[in-house]
């Protein structure tokens, strides 16, 4: 059973949602039924906005080569997220990460700004970075599977 959905540059394949946009506004979503989605593929978005993926436990991999900036809460509580693949990433806003558990792959090395509380509770093992100018309070706090921080 193959159900396609069309709606302004978002399609929705069963279990993936491909976004065709640059920027999507907090409205754009609303309609999908997150609890059936998996996978998030969006070639072209820069931002993602404030609690965009909040609460949508059932995705675990996000496909964004040009994504730019996480605001505040933008995937708090993706408790199965694994992979999210963007090599431009460089803000992380506010409890962006907060609760993604199985969060284990995720390039950080370009990050400029950890916001405050940006990663707590992640699931992230390993963090490479050179470009990080600021580094707010908590950020990693309750990442007990942390084992090496490398910000050389």
């Amino acid at each position: 059973n193959h159900t396609n959905k069309f709606m302004n540059n978002i399609i929705v394949i069963n279990n993936t949602v491909v976004i065709l946009k640059h920027k999507l506004r907090d409205k754009d979503l609303k309609q999908i039924d997150k609890s059936r989605i998996f996978n998030v593929i969006a070639p072209f978005l820069e931002t993602v906005i404030t609690e965009q993926f909040k609460n949508w436990h059932q995705l675990q991999f996000v496909f964004a080569p040009n994504l730019k900036i996480i605001k505040n809460n933008a995937f708090q509580n993706c408790h199965r997220l694994n992979k999210l693949i963007g090599d431009k990433i460089t803000e992380v806003q506010k409890f962006a990460f907060k609760e993604c558990y199985n969060l284990n792959q995720v390039n950080l090395s370009n990050v400029k700004k950890f916001n405050d509380h940006s990663m707590v509770s992640c699931g992230l093992q390993k963090i490479q970075n050179t470009c990080c100018k600021q580094l707010g309070d908590y950020v990693f706090k309750n990442c007990f599977q942390l084992q090496s921080l490398d910000f050389s």
